[in-house]
């Protein structure tokens, strides 16, 4: 099985246009989100036969029967949901 790797991470940019309210997020909020994103991808992943690792880091590694372009288009879902960024880590 193809294996992608992704370190999430926090950006704040400012208020967004669809929550022009939005403060920055605190140490705790962002750790939060973090938690919250590698269930959220384990959950969805494994249901599909998946498999995902939280390395060291911060990484998360993906396989999955599943094309580069379609497992970041369900990455980027569940990051813009938590209000984070992630950088690809290429294996070597």
């Amino acid at each position: 099985m193809p294996i992608f790797s992704y370190r999430p991470r926090y950006n704040y940019i400012g208020p967004a246009h669809s929550n022009p309210l939005l403060d920055e997020f605190s140490e705790e909020e962002v750790e939060r989100n973090l938690r919250l994103l590698g269930d959220a991808l384990r959950t969805h992943f494994e249901e599909i036969g998946g498999v995902v690792d939280e390395l060291q880091g911060g990484i998360i590694r993906i396989s999955v029967d599943m094309n580069q372009k379609q497992c970041d288009d369900i990455v980027a879902v569940y990051l813009r949901n938590l209000y984070l960024v992630a950088d690809k880590v290429v294996e070597q």
